[in-house]
Order: structure tokens, then sequence, then C-alpha cells
């Protein structure tokens, strides 16, 4: 699923039509789910090494940086 969306410079069909491949594949989305969650936290181990901090202090770091991305645009 990372290597396609790399390939593919982001979600594109081709992206959804692998993610779909490999969960009729493995009959549930549990399989990719847990994939995606340690490969997160393995990239993000070794992310945090070559910066000299650790993983949670690079994730909370990006969701301090990145969080109001995520809100609903407010009308004010």
């Amino acid at each position: 699923v990372l290597t396609a969306w790399m390939s593919e410079g982001g979600g594109t069909p081709r992206v959804v039509e692998v993610v779909n491949k490999l969960i009729a594949e493995d009959g549930d989305i549990q399989p990719l789910i847990t994939g995606l969650i340690n490969t997160s936290a393995l990239l993000a181990t070794v992310a945090a090494g070559a910066l000299g901090t650790s993983p949670q202090g690079l994730v909370g770091g990006l969701l301090d940086r990145y969080g109001p991305f995520d809100q609903p645009i407010s009308d004010e």
C-alpha cells in the first residue's frame, strides 16, 4: 500500500484498487491496518533516532504542527 501510494504520488484510483485487492485477498482489513501501524511505528522510530528525539516526541510534534489542518473550518 505504501509503495503504491508513493509510486502514484498520493491517493489515486490505482492506490484504492491496491488497497481493495489486499483486503479481498486477506479477507479482512485487520492485517492491512496492523501492517500500516507496525510500519508507521518502525518509521517513526528510525526517523526519531536520526533526529535525536523519541518516537513519541516526533509523532506528538507532528500532531502539534499539523493537527489544526484536521479541524473543521470555522465560519468566523
